[in-house]
């Protein structure tokens, strides 16, 4: 029988990889330790089952609950616990100590700033305190120079990986932020010059929307994304349009232009269409947003604008 699993929330997503490879990083920098002090095979068996199986049991969990992300904070601060415990199940050794210090305060303040660095901290020191009453206190600060050149690499291996984690999330709410106003610049740009069609076209006059009142004048097959909006313009003014995009395009601010454009039925009518650039996350015109307004019968012999 299948028990069907709930997408982990995107924290824990984040999240797993890093924690599943920096514990794999302590567990070999506890099993040089291991060779240099000696171990029994509750160590060794503690340490796969804490550094080896944990972290997918927690992302497993976070699977299971209901509120994945409450899952996932909490096992924060189960893992500044369980380093709390292995610095004294290894006697404070420095520098396995530093690079498990390293990780939790890291972690902590990363996924919630200095509230829970600071309870991060007192579960590390916490843990500690209670492991090492309860199987004696041991302060073993040396270590040899094997343990000591993988925890060096390790804490930055890992503060290098949680570093660009933070760079990539921060870009992508730059991002959104960006696209976020750009919206909003559209929909008071659209509030401003209501106009009697709306379209959305890339740089090279592709469409990429047509709002439904294209289809009170024009064939609907000319209109799909992915479709030339110089279909719809009059054969003879495709040069002004396609110098009306460009001019959009490469000033970034809004133009406007008089055109012809061929409806479905009757002849060619004027309109006056509204350009406006629509930017991406890099400053650059992704698309542009042009609106059409006072569609008029052009009167027969008029001159060509």
């Amino acid at each position: 029988m299948k028990f069907p699993l709930q997408p982990a929330h995107r924290l824990a997503r984040i999240n797993y990889l890093p924690r599943t490879a920096g514990f794999a990083l302590v567990f070999v920098v506890l099993c040089a330790l291991f060779a240099e002090r000696g171990y029994t095979a509750w160590d060794l068996v503690f340490a796969a089952l804490c550094f080896l199986v944990y972290p997918h049991l927690v992302y497993l969990h976070t699977r299971m609950v209901p509120d994945s992300k409450q899952a996932e904070l909490n096992n924060l601060y189960l893992d500044s616990m369980l380093m709390g415990v292995w610095a004294a199940q290894i006697h404070f050794a420095l520098s396995p100590t530093v690079l498990v210090l390293t990780a939790m305060t890291l972690n902590s303040a990363a996924n919630g700033g200095l509230r829970r660095l600071l309870w991060g901290s007192l579960c590390f020191a916490g843990a500690a305190a209670v492991w090492g009453a309860a199987f004696g206190y041991r302060f073993e600060f040396t270590t040899g120079p094997v343990v000591r050149t993988l925890s060096i690499l390790g804490i930055f291996a890992y503060v290098g990986w949680v570093g660009t984690i933070v760079f990539v999330e921060n870009r992508v709410l730059t991002r959104m932020h960006v696209h976020q106003q750009d919206l909003e610049k559209q929909f008071y740009f659209l509030a401003e010059y209501p106009g009697e069609t709306v379209s959305v076209i890339d740089t090279q006059g592709r469409f990429l929307y047509a709002s439904p009142s294209h289809a009170k004048y024009f064939d609907t097959g000319v209109l799909g994304s992915g479709s030339l909006w110089f279909g719809i313009i009059h054969p003879d003014d495709h040069e002004r349009a396609r110098d009306f995009l460009e001019k959009v395009a490469a000033t970034h601010t809004r133009r406007r232009v008089r055109l012809r454009v061929i409806p479905r039925e009757g002849p060619p009518r004027y309109v006056e269409c509204l350009g406006s650039p629509r930017k991406n996350y890099r400053d650059d015109v992704s698309a542009i947003v042009v609106v059409t307004q006072r569609l008029e019968v052009s009167a027969v012999g008029q001159q060509r604008e």
